[in-house]
């Protein structure tokens, strides 16, 4: 991590202005030598990159980092470890800016924030790493020291590192679909600060967000890929169900347009007529280009309002229509006569590579457990098994939960007979969360679970959003399911 602590922050704020002192300097003509395709990206990528200092959760010392500007109304998107508590001060232009959080999905480490004001705000091009190239130049922008924003140039190093892997030879065993995050290592100068900061090709595309480094090994730094940033864009933000409106509309995360990839049926998108294959240009007046913009675009609106006024393409003709978004209640309870503490299981034995289809499949054992306890099911060390976990989680306080599922190898959760949280797929230790809101009292729950090879871990986390700061409260989950 490259974070940056600075003690006792509200006492150095006045040292930290001085820093950022602007100077004017003479126009170099267009066509000057010196004006390479270096300094031609960051002319345009100064304006997106702000340094940012947040106060740690002791309030006692201040975290310096960075963030990129993705989006006109000054939504940043940074490292999670950056943003510990609710707010903090972006510097831009030699100002300080108010920020506060506004989304998190704390097992990616990416976090968003929104400066504060009603001004336009110059956004990065939220660009791709598909085709990113080894060897390639790429430019760095981040706030190391918390000296403001330096730029660094290098190449990349690797487009697809694995941070967890003990090494190469380990890896040939690992396919690259199997589900393992990868990360873009470069070589361009990274320091602590520099954490949240752009990674930007010379296209000016915004392509990674810097997030660490190896301080073992020289120039060894690396970046969250945009492209995994782009399927997460929804969790970060959860507008629907932070704002408990539903549009039933999923955009197609990796094109460079806001094209609807699905349309529920029964819902406001069907009603008002939207189809897969639309593409959505704009939302109340506000342009959209990809998925953060729609994610960033529901926040925004649905705060205050149920309407969306859109502009679509329709097979390459221009509309304009209104969603009218349908209420999304909160995940009622179920009531129960009777139950005992804990969860019934049902294990299986086979080799797995996904989730199986449980139903033709005959079990080893069946029984109820007192703990979501892997070690309540089967032996320590065992290989080669599916189990299902089913009961309720107890809720004793109605509100906005982060549940948090964590497995080595496959699982899946569902939530009132609705897949929740897809965790499937062989991989080491590996969380995946989502928000949820519920009512207080019994919340049907199954967990499914599979181990192929090496160590078995499956747990699950669940904390309480407080959603006027965003701060995570832990809840120690419990669990019942009905007495046999």
């Amino acid at each position: 991590m490259f974070g940056k602590r600075i003690s006792l922050w509200f006492g150095s704020l006045a040292v930290i202005f001085c820093i950022f002192i602007s100077s004017a300097s003479a126009q170099l003509p267009i066509d000057s030598v010196r004006r390479t395709p270096l300094v031609t990206v960051i002319e345009k990528a100064e304006k997106t990159v702000v340094a940012l200092f947040a106060p740690d959760k002791s309030n006692t010392s201040m975290i310096s980092g960075s963030g990129s500007i993705v989006n006109s109304n000054g939504y940043v998107l940074t490292n999670n470890h950056v943003v510990p508590s609710k707010g903090g001060y972006a510097v831009y232009d030699g100002q300080a800016i108010p920020f506060r959080v506004v989304g998190r999905l704390p097992e990616r480490d990416i976090a968003m924030i929104q400066l504060s004001g009603e001004r336009t705000w110059p956004a990065s091009i939220v660009g791709r790493n598909n085709d990113l190239m080894n060897g390639e130049t790429v430019i760095t922008a981040g706030n190391p020291g918390g000296r403001g924003v330096v730029f660094t140039a290098g190449i990349v190093s690797n487009k697809s590192m694995m941070t967890n892997a003990s090494n190469a030879l380990a890896m040939t065993q690992f396919s690259p679909s199997d589900g393992r995050d990868r990360f873009i290592q470069f070589d361009a100068a990274s320091n602590p600060g520099n954490s949240g900061g752009s990674l930007i090709d010379l296209e000016s595309r915004l392509i990674g967000i810097v997030s660490g480094s190896f301080h073992q090994e020289q120039n060894v730094n690396y970046a969250i890929p945009i492209d995994q940033v782009r399927k997460s864009a929804m969790a970060l933000l959860e507008p629907e169900m932070r704002h408990q409106r539903s549009t039933g509309i999923a955009i197609t995360p990796q094109l460079d347009a806001c094209s609807i990839a699905s349309v529920e049926a029964d819902s406001a998108a069907q009603i008002a007529g939207l189809r897969v294959g639309d593409i959505v240009v704009s939302v109340n007046g506000v342009a959209v280009r990809q998925i953060l913009d729609w994610a960033i675009a529901l926040d925004q609106t649905l705060q205050t309002h149920s309407k969306l006024e859109l502009e679509i393409l329709s097979n390459g003709q221009p509309k304009k229509l209104t969603l009218e978004t349908q209420p999304t209640p909160a995940l009622e309870a179920t009531k129960l006569d009777a139950t005992q503490p804990g969860l019934r299981y049902q294990l299986y034995a086979g080799a797995f590579t996904k989730i199986p289809n449980f139903g033709p499949m005959s079990m080893e054992k069946e029984g109820a457990i007192d703990q979501f306890l892997l070690s309540l099911v089967t032996k320590k060390g065992r290989e080669n098994f599916a189990v299902v976990f089913d009961g309720y989680l107890d809720i004793k306080q109605a509100g906005l939960y982060r549940i948090t599922l964590s497995s080595d190898d496959g699982s899946k959760l569902f939530l009132h007979d609705t897949l929740w949280i897809d965790n499937d797929f062989n991989h080491p230790p590996k969380p995946m969360s989502r928000l949820a809101r519920m009512t207080e009292g019994l919340q049907p729950i199954s967990i499914q679970y599979y181990q192929a090879t090496g160590g078995a871990e499956l747990a699950l986390t669940l904390t309480r959003v407080d959603e006027s700061t965003w701060d995570e409260t832990p809840v120690n989950p419990l669990f019942v399911c009905k007495p046999r």
